[in-house]
């Protein structure tokens, strides 16, 4: 089995861009107006032009990592491409160590490790 999430996009190049040259993450799919990314064996992001127009929503797309190493390594790949994530800090209600940055779609993107 596997899993992957669709997402609505107005801004294909840029959305591209984002999760390719970014995040670097690899095409598993391109038809055109929608394009599906590999995230791990068994799952996938999807974005795509055709989707109708959703109200905004609290939609966090999360990336899980083993090491606060990593998510450090991740925030300062981003900060190099011109981006403003925010601080990585703890958080010890959820025990986690995370930062968020929005995408070309103003979708929250959160990278944290289970601490």
């Amino acid at each position: 089995m596997q899993f992957i999430t669709f997402y609505r996009t107005d801004a294909m190049h840029e959305t591209r861009h984002f999760y390719e040259d970014v995040l670097a993450l690899n095409v598993y799919k391109d038809q055109g107006a929608c394009v599906i990314y590999k995230v791990t064996e068994h799952s996938g992001i999807g974005f795509c032009t055709h989707h109708p127009k959703a109200p905004s929503s609290g939609a966090c797309l999360t990336f899980v990592f083993d090491t606060t190493h990593e998510v450090d390594a991740w925030r300062q790949r981003i900060m190099e491409r011109g981006l403003e994530p925010s601080e990585a800090v703890a958080n010890e209600t959820f025990k986690i160590y995370h930062f968020f940055v929005r995408d070309p779609n103003n979708y929250l993107v959160e990278f944290q490790v289970f601490l």
